[in-house]
């Protein structure tokens, strides 16, 4: 069973996947452990999107995390106003479904022809049981990240005009 492990791990996609892995900022503390890295990129699928496509449903559940491997999508809080933020090759988003059982809290669009790896809840919890000690390492960016959002979000809805104009009534009375 070890040979059979270690004959996939030389495979040169999941060996390609596993380099790409490996330089994402959420892995750098692993870098020194590449079989976490190796277990990891075995069990990533590819999914590609054209321009416009929606990865991502707001409020709905997820069960998936994305990393870009080529492309940039939007990120939205609202379809048919500007995106939130808009993020390049390299990049990840979905990672809340992986932490927490919520529902989504943006849209996710393809702003041009992405390729992306997509990380299931169900095998990184596959993974993490044979690495344990990686969890709370993965764990704190994050839940940093969904912090970092969340006031995002908040901002945002003060800046609508509705609660521009609450706001400066309150501020006039």
């Amino acid at each position: 069973e070890r040979r059979l492990m270690r004959v996939e791990a030389e495979d040169p996609l999941t060996l390609a996947r596993t380099t790409w892995l490996g330089a994402v900022p959420l892995f750098e503390g692993l870098a020194t452990d590449g079989a976490f890295i190796r277990e990891l990129a075995m069990k990533l699928t590819v999914l590609a999107k054209e321009p416009g496509e929606i990865l991502i449903e707001k409020d709905t559940t997820g069960a998936e995390m994305y990393f870009i491997v080529q492309g940039e999508v939007e990120v939205l809080t609202v379809l048919d106003e500007p995106p939130f933020v808009v993020l390049p090759a390299g990049s990840f988003f979905g990672e809340a479904a992986l932490l927490e059982n919520g529902t989504r809290n943006a849209y996710v669009r393809a702003r041009e022809t992405v390729q992306l790896y997509v990380l299931s809840k169900e095998n990184l919890g596959l993974v993490l049981e044979q690495y344990p000690d990686v969890e709370a390492i993965i764990s704190r960016p994050l839940h940093e990240r969904c912090q970092a959002r969340k006031n995002a979000e908040v901002l945002q809805d003060l800046s609508r005009p509705c609660v521009q104009n609450c706001w400066s009534a309150m501020l006039v009375s």
